[in-house]
C-alpha cells in the first residue's frame, strides 16, 4: 500500500494502512458513483417511463391508473395525475400512489433516471 507523506519528504510503500488518512481498509475496486436522480421530469417522460416498467402482468402506468379509479383514492390525487404539467419526486400524489404500488425508495430513483434518459 502507498504512503502518503503529507509533507513529501519521505515518499516509500508501507504495508500498513494508514489510519491517520482513512486507509485502514483496501478495496479491490473503486465503487460506481451514485447516478444522479433527477427531482423533476416532464409528463411525457414519467408517463412513458411508467408505461415501459412492468409490475405484475402490466405496466406501472396501467396499475396507477387503477390505483387513481379506486373509489377510496382523495379526488385531489386524481386531478392532480389528470392535470399535471411535470412529475416531481417530493409530489404528495406520487408518494401516495408509490405507496399503493408498493414502491420503494430506490424504485422511484429508478423511474426517475429511467424517465430522465427519455428524450421525445
Amino acid at each position: 500500500m502507498p504512503y502518503i507523506d503529507p509533507m513529501g519528504e519521505h515518499p516509500c510503500y508501507s504495508s500498513f494502512p494508514q489510519p491517520v488518512f482513512n486507509y485502514a481498509t483496501w478495496v479491490e475496486e473503486v465503487p460506481e458513483p451514485p447516478v444522479p436522480t433527477s427531482q423533476v421530469v416532464s409528463r411525457f417522460q414519467g408517463r412513458e417511463a411508467l408505461w415501459q416498467t412492468p409490475h405484475g402482468d402490466a405496466t406501472l402506468f396501467e396499475a396507477a391508473e387503477a390505483a387513481l379509479a379506486d373509489p377510496a383514492t382523495p379526488a385531489m390525487y386524481r386531478r392532480a395525475w389528470d392535470d399535471l404539467h411535470e412529475f416531481r419526486r417530493d409530489s404528495e400524489m406520487l408518494a401516495a400512489v408509490a405507496g399503493m404500488l408498493g414502491l420503494s425508495s430506490a424504485q422511484i430513483d429508478a423511474l426517475f433516471i429511467l424517465a430522465a434518459s427519455i428524450q421525445a
